[in-house]
């Protein structure tokens, strides 16, 4: 199937600022809670054996650490937005020096309305600046037809003067 989808690469960068209002599903409060991205979740299940899953590391603690750390990678992505996954998130908190480490909570990420508003933009900006440069080709063309005439009639009046 996934042979039949084309596919474009991507370059995705994430800015993980951190998280708020984190609530333990135990009796103790939140510790040093961390994001695991399950990159596999990006890719068919062939490809995905390849590719391992990142973790923010276990630093800040309580329940709304900073985290302040940038994810980049590069993934083969669907072009139609329809067969675009979503990247999926869990958050755990690192407990007892990491002998425990229960899952607090899971989100996804949707890539593909992100990769479409992202390309809309694109579309916008460059439709933006052709109408830019037309203007300036209108500009420049009605620029030098003007410095054209003025030469002329500099010339002719120039010519008119001498006897």
């Amino acid at each position: 199937m996934s042979d039949k989808i084309p596919t474009k690469e991507y370059n995705l960068e994430i800015n993980i600022l951190g998280l708020r209002e984190l609530e333990s599903c135990g009796f103790m409060p939140v510790k040093k809670p961390y994001i695991r991205f399950r990159i596999k979740s990006l890719l068919p299940p062939e490809k995905a054996q390849a590719v391992t899953n990142v973790d923010t590391d276990p630093n800040a603690p309580g329940p709304n650490p900073n985290i302040n750390t940038t994810l980049t990678f590069s993934v083969q992505l669907p072009q139609e937005d329809l067969y675009c996954p979503s990247l999926g998130c869990d958050v755990f908190d690192y407990v007892y020096s990491g002998l425990s480490q229960p899952l607090i909570g899971t989100m996804n990420i949707l890539i593909g309305e992100i990769k479409a508003e992202h390309e809309a933009e694109v579309r916008e900006t460059r439709q933006n600046m052709d109408e830019i440069i037309a203007q300036l080709e209108k500009f420049a063309s009605r620029t030098k037809l003007d410095l054209e005439m003025h030469v002329s009639s500099r010339s002719q009046i120039q010519g008119i003067s001498k006897p």
